[in-house]
């Protein structure tokens, strides 16, 4: 029986930009669910082999920070008032 070599380390990268218009302004990923952030449940089905975990947000960034390696989508509005989200 052959053996398989382990996985290497993964990144997990959440995205939880955006403006939340579709929950009134709130910040989907904080948003609490069944007792806990919204973040924390998809967190909690990271495989093991994830050891970076990258949250992309453009608010509230010291509370992501808590779960995580942050990077600032804040700024990247093409036009002024406008918000492409955190793919863009």
């Amino acid at each position: 029986m052959q053996i398989s070599p382990p996985l290497p380390p993964l990144s997990a990268l959440m995205l939880a930009g955006g403006e939340g218009r579709r929950v009134g302004g709130l910040d989907k990923g904080l948003v609490v669910h069944e007792g806990r952030p919204m973040l924390e449940h998809v967190m909690a089905r990271l495989p093991v082999q994830v050891v970076d975990r990258v949250i992309s947000c453009n608010r509230n960034i010291e509370q992501y920070a808590q779960y995580g390696r942050v990077v600032s989508d804040q700024g990247q509005h093409r036009l002024p008032h406008t918000y492409a989200g955190p793919m863009a």
